[in-house]
């Protein structure tokens, strides 16, 4: 069935108009009455009827119809069914598209969040522990390189602890060689309160009373000090505990005649004169003292505490340099919360580590330098690190 629509000035008007063009056979289907804009320059208006009409055979077709007027055919809404087209999830597909473009943003703010907060904590760490600004940046830019190269959002905070600790560990050197095959003299120099006497019998313990006999030493303590009051009975009370012996050397010829005594696995251990330095008449006498030894068999070890400031630390590495330091101790650890200073000096210096002593007790309170001794004395991580350190120094009883 075919729908046309007729428009004229009246109802009757349209009637005749619709039978003239489509025949007697056309039925009227509904009327509307419209009011235009007409008159002059269109101001006014007038009334018009518009019919809606349908012809009964579908299949009568009119030569003179005309496109436009099929085009025209309307149903009106009472009447009118038609199918609706199947929905376009248009939402669905924008909120896919924004999803596509957003996630990578997204992603890169979560990264780039992670690696703020990491670097961040770093340099608490950093800051928390003492550390020079010389030896962060170094950590800081190590830390950096490795962090871009990663989706750093997914890592724990376990595994950024371990990749931190991994920075720090690897700015300092540690002599391990000297550890297992001390050299037969080691002379060890350091300024006044830096507790060279303690850690030389500390030392001639551990190396003296050794259950492994492949590792134990003939011991000797000697002391060329002989400016400070007491400096020699507190060397002799420590070795009378320990049953080893002790020398005092006053002159060149006395340590000379020392050296020359020698004895199959000897190791002498040399407590000097604790000097400020800015004393350069002791410093004289004691490079004289000190110029019987042969390089190749003697090994100058610097004493270190760990409650000096960055200042003293430079000023004390500066006026030992000349007496070719071989390795660091780190006394008195137990006397401050950070260690952080002591470290960046050696390491800017580059002055591996020997041992690290952190107490009186003579000779339990001296470790040999590792990983797990110097972690034990860092703060600011949430890893425990009481069993490795407890691991390691059954390692150092049992060795």
């Amino acid at each position: 069935m075919k729908y046309v629509t007729i428009s004229a000035e009246n109802y009757d008007e349209a009637v005749q108009r619709a039978r003239k063009e489509y025949g007697s056979s056309i039925r009227i289907h509904s009327r509307r009455d419209l009011t235009v804009r007409g008159g002059f320059l269109w101001l006014g208006k007038k009334s018009r009827v518009e019919i809606t009409c349908y012809l009964p055979d579908a299949s009568i077709s009119f030569p003179w119809q005309k496109e436009e007027i099929v085009r025209d055919m309307v149903i009106q809404p009472e009447q009118q069914s038609i199918a609706e087209p199947e929905p376009i999830e248009t939402e669905k597909i924008v909120e896919k598209e924004l999803e596509a473009v957003e996630q990578p943003a997204i992603n890169e703010v979560k990264v780039q969040n992670a690696y703020d907060h990491y670097v961040d904590q770093t340099s608490k760490i950093l800051q928390l522990n003492g550390f020079s600004p010389w030896f962060s940046q170094r950590v800081m830019q190590s830390l950096q390189v490795e962090l871009e190269h990663l989706s750093i959002s997914d890592v724990p905070q376990e595994e950024f602890e371990l990749m931190l600790i991994d920075k720090i560990i690897s700015q300092i050197s540690i002599d391990r060689e000297l550890q297992l095959h001390p050299k037969r003299i080691c002379v060890v120099m350091g300024p006044t309160g830096a507790g060279k006497t303690t850690t030389i019998a500390k030392m001639a313990a551990l190396y003296g009373l050794q259950q492994r006999e492949e590792l134990k030493r003939n011991v000797k303590l000697v002391t060329i000090d002989t400016f400070r009051i007491g400096a020699y009975e507190q060397m002799a009370s420590f070795s009378e505990a320990l049953g080893i012996q002790a020398f005092k050397v006053m002159d060149e010829e006395d340590f000379t005649a020392i050296l020359s005594d020698y004895e199959e696995k000897e190791l002498i251990l040399v407590d000097t004169i604790g000097r400020s330095p800015k004393d350069t008449e002791l410093a004289i006498r004691m490079k004289s003292l000190l110029g019987v030894l042969k390089s190749e068999e003697s090994a100058v070890l610097l004493a270190l505490g760990a409650t000096m400031k960055s200042k003293d630390l430079e000023k004390t590495i500066e006026a030992y340099a000349p007496f070719s330091l071989r390795a660091a101790i780190i006394t008195k650890t137990d006397e401050t919360d950070s260690i952080g200073e002591v470290l960046s000096v050696c390491a800017e210096h580059q002055i591996p580590l020997l041992f690290i002593t952190d107490g009186q007790k003579v000779p339990k309170d001296i470790h040999k330098a590792s990983a797990a001794s110097i972690l034990s004395l860092l703060q600011g991580f949430s890893l425990d690190f009481a069993s490795l350190w407890a691991t390691q120094i059954d390692v150092e009883d049992q060795s």
